[in-house]
Order: structure tokens, then C-alpha cells, then sequence
């Protein structure tokens, strides 16, 4: 590939993925790298042959990262040549519990680290809180504490440690949580007074976004992207904020949504039955890869807010994957006490 193609700099295989004895568990089939416009997902560090040349130019691989996956390597490669994939299985990957590729709460820390090194210029990014407070829902979680702290300071205290977000806004029809947000970050901390029939349940998110971007238009701001934060998520971190904020700028995604990846069977009913969605349990296609948005964060341009409604098929979508305690949702008494038992 590398000889047929002078353009391209760094070239990668399929692989086989075994387990401790050795036994093939899955054929893992890349995308077809002709067809692929958005290159966010590497390739994987353990087998990969690159242009002498190429790795000179890009001052070799960076020893500054300890815990990577090739990431850094891959960064500074797409932004000067080409890469290509080989559809055919080149090497045995033996994955299990201590492995890098399973340590994705790191993985995810050194990547913001990466990203920093890579990207000058800041997008402009407002993180909004949206809460309907307790006047209009008795069991809003603003107030409860997680942990021995509130969820509302929780939230707060990742947006405003966070050196990628500009501004930070709580937007509640709830005086309380106003009056609240007031005592405790005055001059640090937007508050804006939210329309009750913005807070209604079904109601359109969107609506309250524009709402807050043209109250912060009022006072002169003006903003590349909107960071929506849930309060049911506490374990997410601030690198995975700031991964997300990274990866919008470096790939110049319209969204970023945090997403775990799943790799259990899932089966579709056509009527006749189940049928499988990946034909083969032991064929892996990325294109078949399936993965489920946490609701932890959204992070998406203005021009798409103002969309509002049916924009993911003509919007280009970026992600970071969260590890299970960052992903963590609270939705119930039993998965409260399940993310309170984590450290």
C-alpha cells in the first residue's frame, strides 16, 4: 500500500482479538478508509507501519505520554498525510482486564493532554445548566446531595475549573436555585430566570438554549458553542469536558456527545422475530459498532441549537467514549447506590 501510494503516510491492519489461551474471540474489520471523512477513531497503536520520512517530519512519538494508544502519533499524522487501512487481519491482540485499551478513565485524561498540545485557538464555549428546580418538580435533583455535596454544585465546580469554558449559566424558573447560585458564586455564575413553559416536561431543550444565548447576547457575549450539563451525572470529569470541547475544535464536528460503547448482542424484531443487528458473533465491523449516548453532556454549535428538531442525519457528529464511572447516570435509588459506592 505504501509503495502503490506515495500520498499515504502511515498504514493499518484488521486484527484478531484473542483471549488469555489464545483463541480467536472476534475478527475486528475497520471502516473502509475511501469512504471515511471524519477520523476521529485512531488506529490501533500495536500494529501499524509508517513512512520513515513521515515520522521525522512529525518529530516521532511522544514520550511525554505515558498512557496512550497511539493517539498523539495519530493526531499529528492527519493533519499532514493520509492514512489507509489493509481489510485484511494482520496481527493477534490479546485484550484483558489491566490493558491499556481497557483503561479508558486515563486513556481519555492523557487525550485532553494531547489535544492541548495540538490546538492553538479556543472556541468560545458557554456551559449551561438547565434545571426545573423543585417548584415545578418536587424531585429535581439541584439541591440533592451526592456524596455529602449538592449535585448542582457538583456541576458547577467541573465548569468552572474547566480552562475550555468561557462562561457558566444557570437557567431555572426556580428562585431558589437564583437566589442560591446569587449567595454562593456571585460574579462567577450566569443566572437567568427561565419562562415557565421553557421548564414544562416535553418540552423542547432547544428552546431554553436560544433563550439563554440571546440573554447572554444582552450583555455582549457571543459564543462558538453551547456545553449542556446534566446533574445526573456526577462521576463525569472535567477531562472528559475537555476532551469533548478538543475534539469539536480539532475535527470541526457540528455536536459531541460523550457515548459508551456497547458490545453486547442487539436484535431488531422485522416482524417474523428477532433478528440479529451483526450477522456474526465473531465478525466485528466497525460500521456495525453500536454506541449509546450517556446524557451526561451535549456540546453543539449555535447554528445547530437554532436548527432545533430532526438535525442528526444532516449534521456531522463527533464523540468521546466514557468509561463506566464516568457514564454513570442517576436515575433511580439503586443506581444512586451504585455511583455513591465508587470512589
Amino acid at each position: 500500500t505504501l509503495e502503490r501510494s506515495p500520498e499515504v503516510g502511515l498504514v493499518f491492519p484488521d486484527y484478531f482479538e484473542v483471549d488469555r489461551t489464545g483463541k480467536i474471540i472476534n475478527l475486528v474489520r475497520r471502516h473502509n478508509f475511501k469512504k471515511v471523512t471524519l477520523l476521529d477513531q485512531p488506529a490501533h497503536g500495536a500494529c501499524c507501519m509508517i513512512r520513515k520520512k513521515c515520522l521525522q517530519e512529525v518529530n516521532y512519538y511522544d514520550e511525554n505520554f505515558q498512557c496512550q494508544d497511539g493517539f498523539d502519533l495519530w493526531i499529528k499524522f492527519i493533519k499532514k498525510y493520509k492514512v489507509a487501512n489493509i481489510n485484511k487481519p494482520l496481527f493477534y491482540y490479546r485484550k484483558h482486564s489491566s490493558s491499556l485499551s481497557s483503561n479508558a478513565a486515563q486513556i481519555n485524561k492523557t487525550r485532553s493532554a494531547i489535544f492541548n498540545k495540538n490546538i492553538k485557538k479556543k472556541l468560545k464555549v458557554l456551559a449551561i445548566i438547565a434545571t426545573r428546580g423543585t417548584e415545578i418538580n418536587p424531585d429535581s435533583y439541584v439541591f440533592k446531595k451526592f456524596k455529602g455535596k449538592k449535585l448542582l454544585d457538583i456541576a458547577l465546580q467541573k465548569c468552572l475549573k474547566s480552562k475550555k469554558v468561557l462562561d457558566t449559566l444557570v437557567t431555572t424558573p426556580d428562585k431558589k436555585v437564583i437566589n442560591y447560585i446569587k449567595k454562593k458564586y456571585p460574579k462567577k455564575v450566569n443566572v437567568l430566570l427561565r419562562k415557565k413553559h421553557l421548564a414544562y416536561f416535553n418540552t423542547d431543550l432547544s428552546d431554553t438554549l436560544i433563550h439563554s444565548i440571546n440573554s447572554m447576547k444582552k450583555k455582549n457575549k457571543r459564543y462558538d458553542a453551547i456545553l449542556e450539563l446534566s446533574l445526573r451525572a456526577p462521576h463525569l470529569n472535567l477531562h472528559n469536558l475537555d476532551e469533548a470541547i478538543n475534539a469539536m475544535q480539532f475535527f470541526n464536528t457540528d455536536m459531541v456527545i460523550g457515548v459508551k460503547k456497547e458490545n453486547y448482542d442487539f436484535f431488531s424484531h422485522k416482524g417474523g422475530g428477532l433478528v440479529p443487528l451483526r450477522k456474526s458473533s465473531t465478525l466485528r465491523l466497525e460500521r456495525d459498532d453500536i454506541f449509546k449516548n450517556s446524557s451526561a453532556f451535549s456540546l453543539s454549535k449555535i447554528n445547530v441549537i437554532k436548527k432545533k428538531k430532526d438535525i442528526y442525519s444532516k449534521i456531522k457528529i463527533g464523540h468521546i467514549i466514557l468509561d463506566e464511572v464516568s457514564s454513570m447516570i442517576l436515575s433511580d435509588p439503586l443506581s444512586w447506590k451504585i455511583a455513591e459506592s465508587v470512589n
